[in-house]
Order: structure tokens, then sequence, then C-alpha cells
């Protein structure tokens, strides 16, 4: 859209403590066939940095900065990314404002902004930093194109002094248009020059340090570890703890809407969420169990919008498969998807927003924080396989029963009943050795192709449901729709096809190298059991 932009911006920084001799330096540089280096304007602008109180922009990996120079603002989300060298590449997304625009309102605006409201929610945006920048620019050509430019950057931090502490001297180079290489030579050269030290941290970076910032995060993982010797009551709080800081580490990436992934892994944490509930239900109190219709309700708003991910990326991959008539005959219903998962985003991010979720993440983590109850003290090792085999059984009960024409009801069954078993094997896995861990590595193999079927089989009924709702698809949408239909059809027999033998080189061996290994730890924590005295009451 005009007025914005969206790239990946290459550069290498390198800090000064003299910018004089880099000046100097480049007004001299007798330019080559290569390059030529001209100087150019002097600029001043006004940077500020702004964050939630809860570090929102920074957890999905971005600061915001607003940019102010003479009439002219613009609103800048630039990556985070961590770097061992001078030369970096982060995206960069920069929306132009009006000068008076205040970011921390409401306003309707680019795609900046829209994110950042996706981001904050009903928080609001605080000023972190500012920071006033005095550049020389020198711009680097390659015959009659712009190879880059050379930016001397003289920063000063608005703190409580203006003081040495607060000055920042930075050489930046930055290439246009994948120009790096042609680069590389002249700022090897200009970095000898003048003894340029690489600059590791970036201009936000350096800010928050230098104004004591430190971003915050979830909460930590600290405590969600366990020995061997651990009760099935610290398992059980670590496993639920552990999903809860997954849950919300991901949050900010899911509101962000860049990387689906995010919202992925924020979804299976709440799935393991209420796996943990459902398996350690005999070991935990009632107030926690109560949370088990938010959880239900949460992993449904973000359910809608990641099977349209997954959706959109299957549509997509069609077009590799299709000739050129057929692709464009695709775009209406790609265009109906994405329309679909925006307003199933909207939805999203009002539930994330709304009291509800609040009250369950306030509610949740004050109950994980609790003590944990005494009567749940008997060892984890003991408990554990009964818990692990009677969710094998479950999962070998319905497996055994799928052969080449089960109905895709059924394979979907057994692909719950996978999930269930692997994520029982993964909670206990840090008090077993190798035997559930192989067995762990298999299981995820057929699961995948359980996973595989369902995408295929809910393809076929996303589309059936597309072409009867969406008036805005014509006859030749329909019509590519119909041989997509038809694929997925035969994708999906050929997947459950391939079924039987991969669940058959599950079982025997791996099964029995599993259960031997829960025997042996069985015993070995019934004998710990018997040898450790009882405790003596000394009243």
């Amino acid at each position: 859209m005009p007025g914005s932009d969206d790239r990946i911006e290459a550069e290498w920084q390198f800090d000064a403590n003299d910018l004089t001799p880099v000046e100097s330096w480049l007004d001299e540089y007798p330019g080559s066939a290569d390059l030529r280096v001209m100087r150019e304007r002097q600029v001043e602008h006004l940077d500020t940095y702004y964050d939630t109180a809860d570090w929102r922009v920074h957890r999905a990996g971005y600061a915001l900065r607003l940019r102010r120079r003479n009439d002219a603002a613009e609103l800048t989300l630039k990556a985070l990314t961590s770097q061992s060298t001078a030369f970096a590449a982060r995206r960069e997304l920069t929306e132009a404002l009006a000068p008076s625009e205040d970011p921390t309102t409401e306003q309707v605006g680019g795609p900046v902004r829209q994110r950042v409201r996706a981001l904050r929610g009903r928080t609001a945006l605080i000023p972190l930093f500012s920071a006033i920048t005095r550049r020389q620019l020198y711009g680097i050509w390659s015959a009659d194109l712009r190879a880059g430019e050379v930016a001397l950057d003289h920063t000063t931090f608005i703190g409580e002094t203006f003081d040495d502490q607060s000055q920042l001297l930075r050489v930046e180079i930055e290439s246009t248009d994948g120009k790096t290489a042609l680069l590389e030579p002249f700022m090897a050269e200009l970095r000898a020059a003048a003894s340029l030290d690489a600059a590791i941290e970036s201009k936000y970076e350096t800010g928050l340090v230098r104004n004591h910032l430190a971003p915050v995060g979830p909460p930590s993982l600290a405590g969600t570890t366990f020995d061997r010797d651990a009760s099935i009551g610290e398992v059980a709080f670590a496993t639920l703890w552990r999903q809860l800081v997954e849950l919300l580490r991901n949050e900010p990436g899911a509101r962000l809407g860049d990387d689906i992934e995010a919202l992925h892994d924020m979804r299976v944490a709440v799935r393991r969420m209420r796996a943990a509930l459902s398996l350690f239900k005999s070991f935990l109190p009632p107030e926690i169990l109560t949370q088990r219709d938010d959880l239900r309700w949460l992993a449904s708003v973000l359910g809608e919008v990641r099977d349209l991910d997954v959706q959109l990326i299957a549509f997509v991959g069609w077009s590799e498969r299709l000739d050129d008539a057929d692709v464009a005959n695709l775009e209406p219903l790609l265009d109906e998807v994405r329309r679909r998962r925006t307003s199933a985003r909207e939805r999203m991010l009002a539930a994330l927003d709304s009291d509800r979720y609040e009250r369950f993440i306030t509610s949740f983590t004050e109950l994980l924080a609790q003590p944990i109850d005494a009567t749940n003290v008997r060892a984890a090792l003991e408990v554990a396989p009964d818990l692990i085999l009677r969710r094998q059984r479950s999962f070998a009960r319905k497996a055994a029963k799928i052969k080449r024409n089960a109905p895709p009801e059924a394979v979907h069954a057994v692909r719950i009943e996978a999930k269930r078993l692997r994520y029982t094997l993964e909670f206990f896995r840090p008090l077993y050795g190798k035997g559930v861990t192989a067995y762990i590595r298999r299981l995820v193999q057929v699961q995948d192709l359980l996973g595989a079927h369902q995408d295929a089989t809910v393809a076929v009924d996303r589309l059936r449901d597309l072409a009867r709702e969406s008036n805005a698809l014509l006859g030749p949408t329909i019509f590519v729709m119909g041989r997509m239909a038809e694929r997925s059809v035969a994708d999906a027999r050929a997947l459950r096809a391939r079924f039987p033998p991969a669940y058959k080189a599950l079982g025997a061996k791996p099964l029995a190298r599993l259960r031997k290994e829960l025997r042996t730890s069985r015993r070995a924590a019934r004998t710990l059991a018997e040898s450790t005295p009882a405790a003596v009451d000394s009243v």
C-alpha cells in the first residue's frame, strides 16, 4: 500500500570512537571501475521506541520505533535477530504517518499499526526511551546504479543526563537490492582503515541497556524439571506449568500472525494442557480441573485459524500441480479462504483480548503456583506404567481395526488416540531412557501419517463447504476445486493403505522394549520405597 514498505534490511554495523577519520576516508575514497562513493545529505531524526508493559512487541521478535524528522514521520517494526558478527539481515516493516499522528491511539492504519493493534490487544503502548541521531549519508554507486549507502551516526540516548555514556558513534553500511557481495571488499577496506569494531548490539538493544530496561517474558520454566524420584503430583504440576509457559511464550507471535508456527505451537500447548488434565485428573485439585471448559473454548478459537492456515498452504501447493489456466481459476478460492482466515483471526484476537481469557491465565497461573497436595506423593515411576499402558491399549484396540478400506472417521479416531499416547509418553519421558524415546520416535512417524490423512480428508470437506456456501466462486473455480477434491480423496485412500504396515512396525519389539523399561523402573521405585524408613512422628 502507498506509504508502507516490507523489506529485508541487509547491513554491516560498526562502533567507532571517532567518526572524523571515517568521514575523511570516505571523502578521499578514490573510487574504481566497480564502486564510487559520493557525499550526500545530512539528516537528523528523533527515534522513540514503544512496547506494552508486558513487552509483547519484544516477545514477538520485534522492536517498534517511531521516527520523526522535519515534517515527516514513520512507524517501523524491526525484527530482532541475534548476531555474532557485524553483518545482520533483518525484516523491516515501515508505515508512513502524518507528522502529528500518535502511534499509541486506536486509529486505523496500515500494515504496521494493524500488526501492533493485534499484538497490544487492550493493553497500552508506552514509550521506552528516545534517541536523537545526527546522520551523514554517503551513497555507494556501481556504474549508474545505487549499490548501497554509508551512514555515519552520532546518537544521543535521552535519559536523565547527557554525558559520555549516552553517546553512541556508529558506522552502518547498507546494501541495496542484494548487492551485499559487491560491497564486501569495500566494507573490509573501510573497517581496516578506520579500525572499526563490530557492533554486536542494535541501537534498540543498546538503548535498553543504557536506560536500564530489561524486557520481561512469560513465567520462568523453573520448576518444570523433575528427577526419577519425583512424585506423581510433581510431574503433573510441572507438566501443566511447562505448557502454560509455552502458551504464553507463543501468544505474541500468534497475535502478530506473520509466523503461522507460533499459532500452531500455542494451539499444541493448549492441547497438551487438556491432555494433561485428563491424564492426571486423579492427582490434581478440583480447582484446576475446573479450567477444562476454558481450555476447550480456547482450543476452538485457535483451531479455527490454524485449520484455515493449513488449508491455505494446501491449496497454494495445488498451484504447482495445475496448468496456467487452472492456476488463475484457483485464485478466487484462495481469496475466499484468506477472507475467512481474516474473520477467524478477528474472532481469535477478540477472544485473547477478552475478560474470560485474562481470568483464565490469572487463575491457572495462581493455581499452579500453589503447593502440591501432600496426598499426591506416590512415586511417579510407580504410577506412570498404568497410565501409559492404558493409553497404549486404547490406541492399539482402535489401530488394529484399521484396514485398507476403513472409513475416514475410524482413522481419525486412531489419530486422536495416537496423539494422546504420544503426549502421555512425552510427559513422562524425563523419568525413562532409550526404550520410551525409541517408541515415541516410531509413534511420531505413525502420527505424521495419520495427520496427513486427516489433512486430506478435511480438505475434501472444506472444498465441499466452500462450493456450497460461497457465492463468489464461479464455474471454472468450482471445476478446479472438484479436481482438488478428487485428488485429496485418492491421497487419503493411499494413506489409509499405508497405515497397517506402519502400525505393524510400531508393535512387537518396540512395544516389548517399552514395557520392559516401564516394569524395570517400577520395580526400582518399589524397592527404593521399601528400603526407605517411614517418617516417624516425633510428637
